[in-house]
């Protein structure tokens, strides 16, 4: 994509709290940002992470959940 500005954010993982809400900002869009996860992604009921999430497989492979 051109043009196109990639944010990611590595962490071994990524929890939210119940009906929260990561906001994008400054023009960010969600397929452009990716939190790219070590061993586990936990969301909290009626939360919302914009983005795409890569949980780890195995040592080597991602998985993308989608946003």
């Amino acid at each position: 994509m051109v043009g196109a500005t990639t944010a990611s954010a590595a962490t071994p993982t990524v929890l939210t709290a119940s009906a929260s809400n990561v906001k994008l900002v400054n023009g960010a869009q969600a397929a452009n940002v990716f939190w790219i996860v070590g061993s586990s992604a936990t969301l909290g009921t009626y939360s919302v992470l914009s983005g795409n999430i890569l949980a780890s497989v195995s040592p080597v492979t991602y998985e993308l959940i989608g946003y």
